[in-house]
């Protein structure tokens, strides 16, 4: 009966929940790089031809695949995209990200480049700055480790640089109130490419 009582425990035992963000930001990231990449080769393709509907079809089942998971805000596909210039960095640790939103915003006119870390992108906005062309603004994804401790040592030392707070999660003080914590500006993954071409244009201008 012991031995019973035991396995009866043992079976209703909970099983240890795993962090959500494990689960939601990989796919943050596969939606956000699908999302970019569509929207470049759109503004590429002919609206009247077959690729295009192609390329409609892949964006209606990427859109219909982030209602499925269940976002508390979806990505608005709808808005236009916003040309512009300056120089532009990104601090995200997927590779996928980083690549996608740096050919997106070559093709809209702005000089982008990337980094897998803060402490790289520190080291990007020094040489940046000493060849006289620094950083207009800096997209940086909140969540990769340490780069919420770096946010004041890159406003300290550029204090021109517009900080976009990236892959902010609903609720998230930041996405309150960016200014409060070093941020001109905060958005969340996953965003379309007319929403972050948006918010760059309003931001630097």
């Amino acid at each position: 009966i012991t031995e019973l009582k035991k396995s009866v425990m043992h079976i209703q035992k909970p099983l240890p929940q795993k962090d959500p963000n494990e689960f939601m930001d990989p796919l943050n990231d596969a939606f956000t790089s699908v999302l970019s990449n569509i929207a470049l080769v759109k503004d590429y393709v002919i609206p009247e031809g077959r690729m295009y509907d192609k390329l409609i079809r892949v964006q209606e089942a990427s859109e219909a695949a982030v209602k499925a998971v269940g976002y508390d805000k979806l990505p608005d596909l709808s808005m236009p995209l916003i040309h512009g210039s300056g120089k532009i960095l990104i601090i995200d640790d997927n590779d996928a990200v980083s690549e996608s939103l740096s050919d997106l915003l070559m093709h809209l006119g702005y000089d982008p480049d990337f980094a897998a870390d803060c402490e790289e992108g520190l080291d990007l906005c020094t040489d940046a700055a000493t060849d006289n062309h620094p950083f207009a603004a800096a997209v940086i994804d909140i969540n990769v480790p340490g780069c919420m401790d770096a946010i004041s040592k890159i406003s300290a030392a550029f204090p021109g640089i517009k900080l976009i707070a990236s892959d902010v999660m609903a609720g998230d003080p930041i996405g309150v109130e960016p200014s409060a914590f070093g941020f001109a500006a905060a958005i969340a993954k996953p965003f379309s490419a007319g929403e972050l071409s948006s918010l760059l244009n309003e931001v630097l201008n």
